[in-house]
């Protein structure tokens, strides 16, 4: 076992990273820290100086763990820095951190290709690396993480953000950038972000926007942009992202959306245009969207509304289409005029 101090520079290696403002190191004591060297799994707690298990503040470990050793890892409850960068595990135990009181800063190891569900859920985390290696972010790994501080970094090769895995990490700020490769969004995977600010672009190939993905990103203060692979808006998807700004395009292929989707998304402005291939609009989808000027259906059937609180003072349709629209239900009290002209 080597006694060092292993935390002056971070991992070289290529990661993704929450930036800290303030690093935890300099707002410490000073205290040595300890590098233990794993080489046969199940060994940990044997290598683990007894006489500073409850004062331990800063650890670096190497080598392989089983399941014993992350059990070991768990009950260390004055750990503030840990760096397991070095091992070789490409898997770690869900809730392995959850609502720990005092971990601070974490380096997790190259070669990992998720971060499993409730990883660090509720914890005091501020600062975290995401190797470049993640695939996935399970459910719920950073819920709760009101400590995280700085500008979010995910891996290019990323495919799935689960449900609620960054849901209250309202300290994380600047822009949010996600990957070409994301093809899954869960829901509320980003709800109670405040301090996101900028665009909002959603890439390609994303066919759902869930229930709640982005609702209450209240610091989003740039344009929407959504994929063409769009086919579905779900409930509160976009609840209360007051300050995106600009005119909101839908795909060709979007069909639905659901109630209260943007509710509150008082910045929007310039006309609305729906896809004539939508069938299906939620009561309350644009409640308080105050910025929206003129509304206009290309579709000649109508789409399905749950009641007729669609919050639009006029409604333009294509020629010819209003007995096709005062025919359908809740439909029939709706101010409409029929044009020949969509304006987008």
């Amino acid at each position: 076992m080597e006694e060092t101090n292993t935390f002056k520079d971070a991992p070289a290696k290529k990661m993704a990273f929450f930036t800290a403002k303030t690093s935890p190191e300099s707002a410490k004591p000073e205290s040595a820290s300890v590098h233990i060297e794993v080489l046969t799994p199940g060994t940990l707690a044997e290598l683990l100086p007894e006489e500073r298990k409850k004062n331990m503040r800063a650890l670096k470990i190497t080598g392989i763990l089983d399941v014993n050793d992350f059990s070991i890892l768990a009950e260390l409850s004055g750990i503030e820095i840990l760096d397991i960068s070095g091992i070789s595990n490409i898997t770690l135990p869900p809730a392995l951190f959850k609502e720990s009181r005092t971990i601070q800063r974490v380096y997790l190891p190259e070669g990992l290709t998720a971060i499993p569900d409730e990883l660090f859920s509720h914890s005091s985390l501020s600062v975290c690396n995401i190797p470049s290696s993640v695939t996935i972010i399970g459910t719920s790994a950073f819920e709760g993480c009101e400590h995280l501080t700085g500008e979010l970094v995910l891996p290019e090769k990323l495919t799935t953000i689960s449900e609620n895995a960054f849901d209250g990490c309202s300290h994380l700020s600047g822009p949010l950038v996600l990957p070409a490769s994301l093809s899954t969004l869960g829901e509320r995977a980003f709800a109670f972000c405040y301090g996101f600010t900028g665009d909002l672009h959603l890439p390609e190939g994303l066919t759902t926007i869930k229930v709640g993905v982005f609702a209450n990103c209240s610091g989003l203060n740039g344009s929407i942009i959504l994929p063409k692979s769009l086919s579905v808006i779900k409930h509160h998807a976009f609840r209360n992202c007051s300050e995106l700004i600009g005119k909101l395009i839908f795909p060709a292929g979007l069909n639905t959306i659901e109630w209260a989707a943007f509710w509150g998304c008082k910045g929007l402005s310039g006309n609305l245009v729906f896809p004539r291939n939508l069938r299906t609009l939620g009561s309350c989808a644009f409640y308080d969207c105050t910025g929206i000027e003129k509304v206009y259906f290309q579709g000649n059937i109508p789409p399905l509304l749950n009641d007729d609180r669609i919050n639009f003072s006029l409604v333009c349709i294509p020629k010819g289409a209003k007995k096709a629209y005062r025919s359908a239900h809740y439909w029939k009290h709706i101010p409409i005029v029929e044009t020949e002209e969509i304006k987008a």
